[in-house]
């Protein structure tokens, strides 16, 4: 069994694997502490803390390690398809560095079954939007959790801290000329 000194002692350790260093500006998140480098570089601490609704609720031993490795899992499947990404190494089982990156106001939520519960998920579109999600209209005569016949992509904006995403359609995206077409079409095709 863990102590809550262990706990205590290993958020301590995780926070601090990138001390305070001269001409390097920290930045502190509810679950990541950034490090960003004169030199074009960032890293990235995953901690143990947990949040929800904005709130740290507190912490999870090695969550922020089991959750670096995922990613750190996906950046090199990504690379081994082609798609370049700012990942650059995980120098410690809860740091990665990165190269600085410009965010993507979007993103992309790939969508293989009608299901979900909160105001973006494709089941309450399903019941509250005419069945129309992002601009796309799903089937007639579904049930909650039913397979699509194929999968849907739904873009979203990302909100600003505090905000909500928001669902939004293609025509939307780019008539609002929130990503240049060109981007839009690089990011859609890669999701």
């Amino acid at each position: 069994m863990i102590t809550e000194q262990e706990i205590t002692d290993r958020l301590d350790q995780t926070i601090n694997i990138c001390p305070d260093i001269p001409n390097v500006t920290r930045q502190s998140g509810k679950v990541r502490e950034s490090y960003i480098y004169p030199n074009g570089t960032r890293a990235i601490v995953v901690t143990d803390r947990i949040s929800a609704f904005d709130f740290v609720l507190g912490t999870v031993p090695f969550k922020g390690e089991i959750l670096n490795s995922i990613s750190d899992f996906w950046f090199e499947e990504m690379d081994k398809i082609g798609i370049r990404t700012h990942h650059i190494s995980s120098l410690h089982p809860n740091v990665s560095v990165n190269k600085e990156a410009e965010v993507l106001p979007i993103e992309f939520v790939v969508r293989s079954y009608l299901t979900g519960s909160t105001i973006t998920s494709s089941w309450y579109a399903y019941q509250n939007n005419d069945q129309t999600i992002c601009g796309i209209r799903m089937p007639d005569g579904m049930t909650k959790n039913q397979k699509f016949p194929e999968n849907i992509l739904t873009p979203t904006t990302k909100a600003d801290k505090g905000g909500r995403d928001e669902n939004v359609s293609r025509e939307d995206i780019l008539a609002r000329n929130t990503v240049p077409k060109d981007i839009y079409e690089e990011a859609e095709s890669m999701a």
